[in-house]
């Protein structure tokens, strides 16, 4: 989308959820990474990330009822159960996943929500305290909701060379059309929290590679966990 997309703002029809695409793939970063996973990408974003590649919206996409979006659930070709489900955007909180949780609680799936942070509703806490949920929290904002704050399981931060505080490592630039200057310290993490790095890919060979050394040496001077986006790299979604 790379900051071009419409904004999307916050929805609350419970029983139904536009969806993008549904897929069976392996997850590529985070706290899961390589693991099996059912992706149901969900259509729609409230921000406009100037570095986002992923096409999560389409004008076309269906609004699809629990009851289909478990079915489809069911069609993809995996041989054990349960798998893990992620729920992406996109910015998945954007719509109201609780139905949708319930329904995976019940058939023992564990869930990951990856999300920007912005938004909470306190029934995430319910499926937190049960362990079927895990949010993992990549910010693009100065500020992210006090909840996400607590009870994020993980945060991930894109890394640009040259664009990081010498005291912490993390990223200076901000990810918004109207921002996208130095300066902007995106919502920090959690002290305790597991931080996730990621090189970011602007698509030039020389600057991916400077993004990849840049990771490594933040996560050995910080105590961070250094990644890839291991999909890019498998040629998976």
């Amino acid at each position: 989308m790379f900051g071009q997309n419409e904004v999307r703002h916050k929805t609350n029809s419970p029983g139904y959820l536009q969806v993008h695409k549904i897929f069976y793939t392996l997850q590529g970063e985070g706290p899961f990474v390589g693991q099996p996973a059912i992706f149901i990408r969900l259509s729609g974003c409230n921000l406009r990330c100037t570095f986002c590649d992923t096409n999560w919206d389409d004008k076309n996409d269906p609004y699809m009822s629990i009851k289909e979006i478990i079915e489809q659930v069911h069609y993809q070709p995996y041989s054990w159960s349960p798998p893990l489900i992620v729920l992406t955007g996109g910015e998945p909180l954007r719509q109201n996943l609780d139905l949708l949780i319930q329904s995976f609680y019940a058939r023992s799936f564990h869930v990951q929500i990856e999300t920007a942070g912005t938004f909470w509703e306190d029934y995430l806490k319910k499926y937190i305290d049960l362990g079927v949920l895990d949010i993992v929290v990549s910010p693009k904002t100065p500020k992210i909701h006090p909840e996400i704050y607590q009870h994020a399981a993980a945060f991930k931060y894109v890394i640009e060379a040259g664009h990081t505080d010498e005291k912490d490592g993390l990223p200076i630039k901000g990810t918004q059309p109207t921002y996208e200057v130095d300066g902007v310290r995106v919502a920090r993490p959690r002290p305790g929290a597991p931080v996730y790095l990621s090189p970011c890919d602007v698509g030039i060979n020389s600057r991916n590679k400077r993004n990849q050394e840049a990771v490594v040496k933040l996560a050995m001077r910080h105590n961070y966990i250094a990644g890839l986006q291991l999909h890019k790299i498998w040629g998976v979604e």
